[in-house]
């Protein structure tokens, strides 16, 4: 994750050189030079139209290393979080799978990959898949992102405009309805490519965080496949008042399903996102589980809940588990 952090910070800082810095070094010394011409003889302004023009030129010169560097920041981070995104058994030897479905923003298949292959002690029998999400506009991006940046989309799964606590109160829609069934779609198409290559769908679970998590309840509900479990990371219930729970017909009812967030997180507050979306689960699905644990919205997964997260999977799910004294401590069977 370090290197990860050190391409964002390069990325902002020296967009923000260029955006900022070098425009204020440039008003300042046309203001400067302005003067200077006023006050100068003939000879002493083509002097300093010489020196100017060699000055701007070192400007426009340090302006084109800022671009180059702008852009390989955003190389490098891409870079980062780019690794291979499938993890585990080929699919000859396998008997069970999980799928892990990012937040919005970057994919982090590198940490997908560390999370449910050598950190959770996951067997190499099991198939571990990262998709990604298209790169779109999101509706919740700042206006002022296109001017310290040259991309305007995100990896996102679905448009939303309600922040999560917002979103389970609110009596209108804060996700895009449309874009959530056809991102469920998408995950669809992996449990029928797993399916089609020997992993029966009772065997397969559906993971996520954040967006990504919100992705894997609303599959919980609506899926028509019956799968192994569904596990929700700092998340929260999309539609949850449009598609009230007394509505919900899941084929998944007696599947498992976990929902943990993180007691110190702004993002998905446990109440009301993480409560509410609790209340309504627990009144469904026979199998449901709520963690609440310390941490915020991006360190809730961290040695000390990585156990409790290998537990829940070994109790409630097919997936299966090299020996482990405390995860990611495990030795091959």
């Amino acid at each position: 994750m370090l290197h990860q952090l050190v391409a964002m910070m390069i990325l902002f800082f020296v967009t923000g050189v260029k955006h900022i810095g070098a425009k204020n070094i440039l008003e300042e010394m046309k203001g400067g030079t302005e003067g200077d011409h006023q006050q100068a003889t003939k000879a002493d302004q083509e002097n300093t139209n010489r020196s100017n023009k060699g000055l701007f030129d070192i400007f426009d010169y340090a302006s084109d290393l800022v671009d180059d560097a702008t852009d390989y920041a955003s190389d490098l981070f891409d870079e980062a979080t780019d690794y291979n995104s499938n993890y585990g058994s080929d699919y000859g030897s396998a008997k069970s799978a999980i799928i892990f479905l990012h937040g919005l923003g970057p994919a982090l298949s590198g940490f997908c990959n560390d999370l449910l292959g050598p950190s959770l002690g996951l067997s190499d029998d099991v198939v571990v898949r990262c998709p990604k999400a298209e790169q779109r506009p999101h509706s919740l991006l700042p206006h002022t992102w296109p001017e310290v940046s040259d991309r305007t989309t995100v990896r996102s799964w679905f448009d939303f405009w309600l922040m999560p606590a917002a979103s389970v109160l609110s009596p209108e829609p804060g996700e895009e309805r449309t874009e959530l069934a056809a991102a469920m779609r998408g995950v669809e198409g992996i449990i029928e490519e797993l399916a089609r290559e020997g992993v029966a769908s009772e065997n397969i679970v559906v993971s996520g965080m954040s967006q990504g998590g919100a992705l894997t309840l609303y599959m919980a509900v609506n899926t028509k496949y019956k799968l192994g479990g569904f596990m929700g990371i700092v998340t929260w219930m999309p539609l949850l008042n449009v598609e009230p729970s007394s509505g919900w017909q899941p084929v998944n009812r007696h599947t498992p399903v976990l929902l943990m967030n993180g007691l110190l997180d702004p993002i998905v507050p446990v109440v009301p996102a993480g409560s509410r979306t609790s209340e309504a689960l627990d009144s469904v699905f026979s199998h449901f589980s709520y963690k609440r644990v310390p941490g915020s919205h991006l360190t809730t997964v961290n040695p000390l809940t990585v156990p409790l997260l290998h537990n829940w999977l070994k109790a409630n799910t097919p997936l299966s588990f090299k020996t482990c004294l405390v995860p990611p401590f495990c030795f091959k069977k």
